[in-house]
């Protein structure tokens, strides 16, 4: 019964921990939009940013973020139980050029 309790247990941790911002994307697929990805494509799909700042020699750093949902982990032994809440907050930063195009990214999980 332990056994299935802490199978159940586990199964439901790792979906909580599952968790994708609408800001992630796999670190292949950002890197094939690095000289081609425009502002307007980031605005179009991520809505406007949040913070934009302009470069000194030219171009824009954009930043969106994105506060997740509150999650638990719950983890069981055979002596006891402990829940641990998290919230996560993604950040996902990119760079433009004065083309406005692509030519940095970084995306943040905490």
């Amino acid at each position: 019964m332990r056994r299935i309790l802490f199978s159940v247990t586990a199964l439901v941790s790792l979906a909580a921990c599952a968790h994708h911002s609408p800001l992630y994307r796999p670190e292949e697929e950002w890197n094939a939009r690095v000289n081609q990805y425009t502002v307007d494509q980031a605005i179009s799909e991520f809505g406007p940013p949040a913070e934009q700042t302009p470069l000194p020699a030219g171009g824009t750093v954009c930043q969106w973020h994105h506060q997740g949902k509150a999650s638990t982990h719950t983890s069981t032994n055979e002596y006891s139980s402990r829940t641990t809440a998290t919230q996560h907050h993604d950040t996902l930063i990119l760079t433009f050029d004065t083309r406005n195009v692509l030519t940095h990214w970084v995306y943040n999980k905490e």
